[in-house]
C-alpha cells in the first residue's frame, strides 16, 4: 500500500490559508464589537411600566426623527399630580406623538381632536380621585407635541399636569420589540 505524501509547500499553503481565515474572523469580530458598542452608546432598552401602551419593551433611538405616530420617551414636567402618582423625580413616560408643530388641537365633549380627527378622551378624576383638568388647545407651536396613549387611564397631553411636550423633554423615539 502506498501512502500519499503531502509536500511541504502544500502544508505551508494550508497553514497560511487557515491563519488568514482566523485573522479575518478576528477582524470581523472586532468590527462587529466596535459597532455594537457604538450603537449601545446611542440607544437604550426601555421597559414601559404602565399598561398605557400595547407594547412594553422598546429600543430607544435619541437620533430618530420625531413624527406623528412615533412612540417617544420623555421627561414629564414637575407638578403635584405627577409627583403624587409617580414620585419625585418621576420616571420617564412613554407616549405616542398625536400632534406635531402646526397641528390644531381642539377639545369638545371630553374628547381631544387633532386637525379635526378624534384622538383621545379625558376622565374627570384620576384613579386616586383627584380632579383632572383638560390640557391646552390651539395650534401646536414649533418644537412642541401633543402626546397621548389609547389607554383610558393614560396620563399625557390631554391633561393640564402634563400638557404639550417640548422637544427638549423628548429623550428618544422608541421601536417596540415586545
Amino acid at each position: 500500500m502506498t501512502q500519499a505524501t503531502i509536500s511541504p509547500t502544500t502544508l505551508w499553503t494550508r497553514k497560511r490559508r487557515s491563519t488568514a481565515w482566523t485573522i479575518l474572523g478576528l477582524v470581523l469580530f472586532a468590527l462587529a464589537l466596535a459597532y455594537a458598542q457604538s450603537w449601545a452608546k446611542s440607544h437604550r432598552f426601555w421597559i414601559n411600566q404602565t399598561p398605557s401602551l400595547p407594547n412594553w419593551a422598546f429600543i430607544l433611538d435619541p437620533e430618530a426623527e420625531v413624527e406623528t405616530g412615533a412612540v417617544v420617551l420623555f421627561r414629564p414636567p414637575s407638578s403635584p399630580l405627577v409627583t403624587a402618582h409617580f414620585g419625585s423625580p418621576p420616571m420617564d413616560f412613554v407616549k405616542i406623538i398625536g400632534g406635531m408643530p402646526g397641528d390644531e388641537v381642539t377639545y369638545e365633549n371630553g374628547i381631544f381632536h387633532v386637525n379635526g380627527l378624534p384622538l383621545t378622551a379625558t376622565k374627570p378624576l384620576s384613579k386616586k380621585g383627584e380632579p383632572l383638568v383638560p390640557g391646552p388647545t390651539g395650534i401646536l407651536p414649533e418644537n412642541t407635541y401633543f402626546l397621548y396613549t389609547p389607554h383610558p387611564d393614560g396620563f399625557d397631553s390631554r391633561y393640564e399636569s402634563i400638557g404639550w411636550v417640548h422637544v427638549r423633554q423628548i429623550i428618544g423615539v422608541g421601536k417596540p420589540i415586545l
